[in-house]
């Protein structure tokens, strides 16, 4: 696979690890977010026709995968989330290539309402 040029990192993100969890002040806790360091990166965000979907806890939760390509940056890891815009994404793999990381996310998709 070729090397994306910087020319083609058009889309500015947010990068974000878990945080300490927060008390919520009813005996659980409520997850938080931290920036890593540097927080943004200019990166290529590629859609994936169709959507997934998995089983968690008894819930069908429905999700786009997508392809995000840019540097390597030595804080993502699979617990990452990306903030690109108003949309959310998961890190999902993490696929290292000349110097270059290529991301599988998936972004939840809100369930249409009738």
């Amino acid at each position: 696979m070729s090397i994306t040029s910087a020319g083609k990192r058009r889309d500015l993100v947010r990068l974000q690890n878990p945080g300490p969890p927060v008390p919520d002040g009813e005996g659980g806790y409520t997850l938080t977010w931290t920036d890593l360091i540097p927080p943004t990166l200019y990166v290529r965000v590629d859609g994936t026709p169709g959507e997934q979907e998995r089983q968690t806890h008894a819930t069908v939760v429905a999700g786009r995968s997508l392809t995000v390509t840019g540097p390597i940056h030595p804080g993502v890891t699979t617990h990452t989330r990306i903030l690109f815009g108003a949309r959310v994404l998961q890190v999902a793999g993490i696929d290292l290539q000349d110097r270059q990381m290529v991301m599988t996310c998936i972004e939840a998709v809100e369930p249409a309402v009738s």
